[in-house]
């Protein structure tokens, strides 16, 4: 019903913290006011909303919380049928018929464009809140027969 949870962050070290080899992997911007933790808009090319982010005051840490936006939902739906033939007390034919995915839904990955700001200046990532991947495959549709004596 629900997809993962992801963080926007932003690309480059604001706060000042040195104290991880990756200085800007935990930098996340401040939410503005009036603005849903969750800021989704849907759809692949813009999954979130860049316009409910700013800028923290330099040498601070931004206020949106951790992992606070959901990515999209899975719909996985499978369906198999089967048949039995016997033809006599030993013998039985069994036909089997799978589908998975059966509506053929895309499943998107969350946003590989989980950066909203890529300088001190504001500069938006050109990539932010893009879906770039799927984490499903597309229909696909298998047969079975077994023969047992």
């Amino acid at each position: 019903m629900f997809g993962q949870p992801f963080t926007v962050r932003l690309g480059f070290n604001r706060s000042g913290n040195l104290n991880t080899t990756s200085f800007a992997a935990n930098e996340r911007p401040n939410l503005k006011a009036g603005f849903s933790n969750n800021p989704i808009l849907g759809g692949p090319d813009r999954y979130w909303d860049i316009n409910a982010f700013e800028l923290p005051p330099v040498n601070e840490r931004g206020n949106l919380g951790r992992n606070t936006l959901i990515g999209p939902r899975l719909v996985a739906i499978d369906v198999s049928l089967g048949k039995s033939f016997k033809f006599n007390e030993h013998q039985a034919l069994q036909f089997r018929a799978e589908v998975f995915n059966a509506p053929n839904h895309p499943n998107f990955a969350v946003p590989s464009g989980r950066i909203a700001f890529t300088n001190a200046a504001g500069a938006i990532a050109p990539n932010w809140g893009r879906i770039t991947s799927t984490v499903t495959t597309s229909r696909q549709i298998q047969f079975g027969l077994k023969y047992t004596f």
